[in-house]
């Protein structure tokens, strides 16, 4: 196979939706980058789907979609370092058939009526919610399913879009939230963050914050805490995130509630990793993975094992990432009621391609989750697979395609207004044109990129400076070469990256040697083999022979 993603340091490989450290093996440096996935330790949940009889009216709570999928063949003329994708393989453009779908009124002030009408295959649903005041909303959320333990689960497309509905209606009735119950405030906060209203969740749960929604369970009051603290974390407000997730989490020991605690563990190691601390969000995840093994809570474990083998996936341990996520594989097929199909069968499919250098199998894998995530409208898992597909076909020298993938994938990050997302696949876009000479464009994303990553103050500063670095080298602009290069390595230096940084300054050292900058070449040099004796790594030969 063609070799994976490299950057143009050596040091971070892209694995379909983040950085990875270059495995110990060794991977031949490519033009290529990749950032961290934004979902990787999420809870996926996904909703039972059912058969696909057109014309039958059934209950809302059971509305089947039947899907035609559009499979994507490669010639079967290609050669064995081109990409091979059955007939069957699923590459993400699915077009849907839906049922008519018929509810009446529950009651006089909240009336639910749900008519499809199909348009060039794509599903239009016309919705008509008659309410009054807030409590018509919350019946009408009611209705579909949507209670407070839906937060943060996928749902069927049409639940999802009838719920986007009904909180349309709620700026109307704002001033009338704080009169709610907890439960159903929670049902609201649920119905608004599918409809990707996270001001609105954000609002409701200050309230419950501030004692403006009366709940007499401090288990709700700390579910609410990492409730806002996880979005604050989506919204790229790290201060408030940190701030948030950390009280959360320690409420959460204080009850000694395993739910809770594994709940505000997950965005906390996303949180480090996001900050590069990616030692300290393996010991917070190993502390809860503990927990929930002494508490026989097989949905946890199957979570944790996930999000534990993503940042050794991240660390460049690609064996034990493997391990790991075979291990939630295992536990999700034994308990059946274990919704984490889609993110187990990403990862799976992104090491079959980085470490088993099969092909077929990443690809295969991968359509199983784009599948799963699609029947559940997850645009975020979407994202995700579309990036990994993107990279596959760059590897196979297919950039038209790959950068279609990338494309679809910016273009649903932009709808939902994710930071690290939208900075993620700016990045993509970037490699995608600099692999192909396109320095103009791929300057645009990649600058895109940084001013998106600047808003998080994330590790991916690091590498998009490198990445705009080595595209002006290419342009053999040294000046603004060794700019970047300067930046990456303020940014390697502020998170302790040590790796990192001996690696740009080597690359300083070689703009200063092109500029006859002997004294400042030397300098470079000599701090790069202080980092590799500082972190007892082996000093290339080439210092060794010329003194230093």
């Amino acid at each position: 196979m063609a070799e994976p993603i490299i950057s143009p340091d050596g040091e971070w490989m892209w694995t379909g939706g983040e950085w990875i450290p270059t495995p110990p093996s060794g991977k031949p440096v490519s033009q290529n980058h990749d950032i961290t996935n934004a979902e990787v330790l999420g809870k996926i949940s996904q909703s039972s789907e059912g058969g696909d009889n057109n014309n039958q009216q059934i209950n809302l709570q059971d509305v089947n979609v039947h899907k035609e999928v559009k499979q994507t063949t490669i010639s079967e003329g290609a050669s064995s370092q081109e990409l091979k994708v059955s007939d069957t393989v699923i590459m993400g453009d699915l077009t849907q058939d839906t049922t008519i779908i018929e509810q009446g009124p529950t009651n006089a002030s909240s009336a639910i009526n749900l008519k499809d009408s199909v348009i060039s295959g794509d599903i239009n649903i016309s919705q008509n919610v008659q309410v009054n005041s807030i409590r018509d909303i919350v019946s009408a959320l009611k209705e579909i399913g949507i209670t407070k333990e839906s937060y943060g689960k996928s749902m069927d497309s049409e639940t999802e879009k009838a719920a986007v509905e009904i909180v349309s209606h709620l700026s109307d009735y704002n001033h009338e939230i704080t009169s709610l119950s907890i439960e159903e405030a929670m049902s609201i906060v649920s119905a608004s963050s599918l409809a990707g209203d996270f001001q609105s969740s954000k609002s409701i749960l200050n309230d419950v914050l501030n004692g403006n929604i009366q709940s007499s369970e401090t288990w709700d009051f700390v579910f609410s805490k990492a409730c806002l603290g996880e979005i604050e974390l989506m919204l790229g407000n790290m201060e408030e995130a940190n701030n948030i997730l950390f009280s959360a989490l320690q409420d959460a020991k204080e009850l000694n509630d395993s739910f809770l605690i594994v709940y505000s563990t997950l965005p906390v190691m996303r949180l480090m990793m996001t900050s590069g601390e990616f030692e300290q969000a393996l010991e917070v995840g190993q502390n809860a993975l503990d927990l929930s093994i002494r508490e026989n809570d097989f949905d946890s474990q199957a979570l944790l094992l996930n999000s534990l083998g993503a940042i050794y996936h991240v660390q460049g341990n690609l064996e034990l990432a493997n391990q790991y996520f075979e291990k939630s594989l295992k536990l999700m097929l034994m308990h059946k009621d274990i919704d984490l199909d889609p993110v187990i069968y990403r990862n799976l499919g992104i090491l079959a391609y980085d470490f088993e250098d099969n092909i077929d199998k990443s690809v295969n894998l991968l359509s199983k989750a784009y599948q799963l995530y699609f029947s559940n409208s997850n645009e975020l898992g979407m994202i995700d697979v579309n990036n990994s597909l993107g990279r596959i076909f760059m590897e196979q020298g297919d950039f038209e395609n790959g950068f279609a993938k990338f494309t679809t994938a910016y273009e649903l990050g932009k709808q939902i207004g994710v930071i690290e997302i939208i900075a993620t696949c700016s990045m993509n876009l970037g490699t995608c044109c600099f692999r192909q000479n396109n320095f103009d464009l791929a300057e645009r994303y990649y600058r895109e990129a940084i001013d998106e990553f600047r808003k998080l103050d994330h590790f991916g500063l690091i590498q998009t400076h490198f990445s705009l670095a080595e595209l002006e080298k290419a342009k053999n602009n040294l000046l603004m070469a060794k700019t970047h290069f300067l930046n990456a390595l303020e940014e390697a230096n502020k998170r302790n990256a040590s790796q990192l940084e001996s690696e740009i300054l080597v690359e300083l050292a070689m703009i200063a040697e092109q500029q006859n900058n002997l004294s400042e070449q030397r300098m470079y040099n000599e701090r790069a083999v202080e980092i590799w004796i500082q972190n007892e790594q082996p000093i290339p030969q080439w210092y060794i022979d010329n003194g230093y």
